[in-house]
């Protein structure tokens, strides 16, 4: 009975440190309606919700881990077998302020994070303020050609994440994106995916969970197992 009792606390106690609590923005009655674009992503996202300008890495970090961002993450991760002292190609597809990147270079040493986003304020204020900059790659760019000066990454990377990103994305912009992935994933790599859900104005694109697995597995992925709080863990096919 003891045991129970005692099992059922910790239980309760991990529940209510995996559940999200609300980040804090300071909105602008002046917000300009939303548009997909990286000036909107810069001027009324970055600079405006977030005040990047007034804010340092630590300070973000401490906000999201907060709100429960960061123990999501490492309960994730713990259902995937990464060996640690195997020296690993990670890819971030829309890095936003590089906290995800953060969280993994910390958790995996050998790991080389490459990150990217198409917002111009967000990679300026990553390349600034990374902590792990001696292990990132950090550029502008598009989801819907990843590339980095001469570099194609044909097959390149072990691990890819895209997480809090589908929801954004028009829906043509969104399958380029996933037949990119596709390309850029070693074959057998795999891709930890997740969307957003929560009805803010920027996420357009918010699909049914067996949807969303749906168009990954048509193309070219195959569902390993589903992650806690609702990721998915995709290989890439070798064919």
């Amino acid at each position: 009975m003891v045991i129970d009792q005692i099992l059922s606390t910790i239980k309760k106690l991990k529940k209510k440190l995996t559940r999200r609590k609300p980040l804090i923005f300071s909105f602008k009655t002046d917000e300009p309606p939303f548009e997909y674009s990286s000036e909107w992503y810069d001027n009324a996202y970055h600079l405006g919700r977030l005040n990047l300008k007034e804010r340092n890495f630590y300070e973000i970090n401490k906000m999201y881990e907060e709100s429960g961002y960061r123990i999501r993450l490492e309960n994730v991760l713990r259902k995937i077998k990464v060996d640690k002292k195997k020296s690993i190609k990670w890819l971030e597809i829309g890095c936003h302020l590089g906290l995800t990147s953060y969280w993994i270079t910390e958790k995996y040493p050998n790991t080389t994070i490459y990150m990217f986003d198409f917002s111009k304020e967000s990679i300026n204020w990553c390349m600034k303020n990374f902590p792990n900059i001696e292990r990132a790659v950090i550029w502008q760019g598009n989801v819907e050609k990843i590339f980095f000066g001469n570099q194609t990454f044909d097959n390149e990377f072990d691990y890819v994440t895209c997480i809090d990103v589908t929801e954004h994305l028009p829906e043509k912009i969104y399958k380029n994106m996933i037949y990119e992935i596709h390309r850029v994933i070693k074959p057998d790599g795999l891709l930890i995916l997740m969307q957003g859900n929560t009805p803010n104005v920027e996420h357009i694109h918010i699909l049914e969970e067996k949807e969303l697995v749906k168009d990954f597995v048509n193309c070219g992925f195959s569902l390993i197992k589903k992650l806690p709080h609702r990721h998915y863990l995709f290989k890439k096919n070798n064919y």
